[in-house]
């Protein structure tokens, strides 16, 4: 398993729900893992998150009492099975694009421990960066880049637009 993508989940509306899973399955060219933490979700949304995800293989769901986002997060990492993990919110869509053509590249995985990218938002039909790396973007970093970047930058600081 090349790739563990974890979702925690907390009363996100459905149509954005399947929104998200199904820009997920749009990924091509790597193996994956569907990680759900349903982190005490109302029962009625439960039972719609449940019957939607029954149409998917390889998807992992887990339901715990709520605990917050970072549990949820914890608990989908503890069960990862994957080389890399990927951290998506339940109320956005990853673009597939780039997760095929950029960041599944052959030549990254298995070389880097963690992998970059910008997050932007879309507000209807307006697609804004949200948050820009400040080092350049492709290259090799030491530690101590990283690690200034998360510091001093606040670049690192959201678990959003990395690989693990």
């Amino acid at each position: 398993m090349e790739l563990s993508i974890v979702i925690p989940l907390y009363n996100t509306d459905v149509p954005q729900f399947k929104k998200c899973v199904e820009s997920i399955y749009m990924i091509e060219g790597i193996s994956f893992e569907l990680i759900i933490i349903n982190d005490g979700s109302h029962e009625d949304l439960s039972r719609d998150y449940e019957n939607f995800l029954s149409q998917y293989c390889n998807v992992v769901y887990k339901k715990i009492s709520n605990s917050g986002v970072s549990n949820a997060r914890n608990q989908g990492i503890l069960i990862s099975k994957g080389e890399y993990i990927l951290f998506v919110d339940s109320d956005d869509t990853i673009d597939y694009d780039v997760i095929n053509n950029q960041v599944i590249n052959r030549d990254l995985l298995g070389k880097y421990d963690l992998v970059c990218g910008d997050s932007f938002s879309c507000n209807g039909e307006n697609l804004n960066l949200k948050r820009e790396l400040s080092f350049p973007k492709c290259g090799e970093f030491s530690y101590r880049d990283v690690l200034r970047d998360m510091f001093y930058n606040d670049n690192f600081l959201a678990p959003f637009a990395k690989f693990i």
